[in-house]
């Protein structure tokens, strides 16, 4: 890794998309190692040699999920160690030093499972049965007044061993344990919302393994303890998700939403597909991507996108929420530009309650 043109190589790759998976395995079989990079190759990643001589492989955000599962799920059966993380591209972080965070997180993983290999199944059956797998809550505010809203409910696991939600999430898949990890998920955040005021809404994260499970609607995940809070939850279904099935989809969100529950499209302008998920699924709510929000006081090619965004959800009465938002002046330019509703660190860093934040003095109607 030490290389120049290495570092260049994963740098250049990281740059391509604002998500990332890395995966580092220790001892792997050399057919199977040159097998996995194989495929990360298909798929838009990479892969490489750590300074260890553990294979390490960067996933796109945007490539499915199910195919790194089962390329986690082989290298867990066939060598030593494996670890995983995540990477989000910050502007405040050049790529290659978020690549090496990552590497250290996924390597100090896979360092603490000994000889005996990744298992996936352990891991997140440990964290279901001892109950550290729980959710933090990050308040939305309205931008005229800085009033909340509601709650996004954020999964976390625990320090150091699948303590990110995609470290969380990506284990649970590959050990076929996400029905559980989901109901884990809506258990914690409903407690959680139980106690906030009445008014406030909860926005909670749908898993397309969710969203395309045949007995989801029909089942007590709907129909039990959510059905009747139905009026104050708000399902996010990601843009890529809407995208790739859109007619399930919109089939689904309609049967949720004669249930009472609200629709929210997630991530937008993520890297996915343009705009079609908003007018094929009608939702209540649209979240900017913080991809959109990094540089929206900088670049007023931003500005300008932002503003129709913006401008049709107004049209079509659809509130827009911008994600991310972590200084006083990206709250500014997305109140300017008419952002109905703002989240991130400026804000308030996700806590273990569901805490309003202080008034936000600069808030005017």
């Amino acid at each position: 890794m030490r290389d120049e043109s290495e570092r260049a190589r994963w740098a250049r790759l990281i740059e391509r998309e604002p998500r990332h998976r890395l995966l580092y395995s220790a001892g792997a079989p050399a057919d199977v190692a040159i097998e996995c990079a194989g495929v990360a190759g298909e798929y838009g990643g990479g892969a490489g040699t750590a300074d260890d001589g553990g294979l390490v492989i960067v996933w796109p955000g945007s490539a499915p999920v199910d195919v790194f599962s089962r390329m986690v799920e082989e290298l867990g059966e066939r060598a030593r160690a494996v670890g995983m993380a995540s990477i989000e591209l910050d502007d405040r972080c050049a790529a290659i030093e978020l690549f090496h965070a990552a590497l250290r997180r996924a390597r100090a993983g896979a360092t603490r499972r000994g000889e005996g290999g990744f298992s996936p199944v352990v891991a997140i059956d440990d964290a279901l049965r001892e109950g550290w797998i729980t959710t933090v809550f990050q308040p939305i505010v309205r931008s005229c007044d800085g009033r909340v809203i509601g709650y996004e409910a954020l999964v976390r696991g625990r320090e150091g061993e699948l303590r990110s939600a995609p470290d969380v999430l990506n284990a649970a898949l590959a050990a076929d344990r996400m029905a559980d990890l989901s109901a884990r998920i809506r258990r914690c955040a409903l407690e959680g919302i139980d106690r906030a005021e009445a008014r406030d809404l909860l926005f909670l994260n749908l898993h397309p393994l969710d969203l395309f499970d045949p007995g989801f609607v029909e089942g007590d995940a709907v129909r039990g303890a959510m059905a009747r809070m139905s009026r104050r939850v708000v399902l996010e279904v990601s843009e890529r998700t809407a995208i790739e099935s859109l007619d399930e989809v919109r089939s689904v969100v309609g049967e949720l939403r004669a249930l009472g529950f609200r629709v929210a499209v997630d991530d937008l302008g993520s890297g996915y597909a343009g705009l079609t998920s908003l007018v094929a699924l009608e939702p209540e709510f649209i979240k900017l991507d913080m991809s959109l929000v990094r540089p929206v006081v900088r670049s007023a090619r931003t500005r300008s996108l932002l503003s129709a965004i913006i401008g049709f959800a107004r049209g079509v009465g659809t509130q827009v929420i911008a994600e991310g938002v972590e200084t006083e002046e990206e709250a500014r330019a997305l109140v300017d530009l008419g952002c109905d509703h703002l989240q991130g660190y400026w804000i308030a860093r996700p806590g273990v309650g569901c805490v309003a934040p202080g008034v936000l003095e600069f808030r005017r109607c």
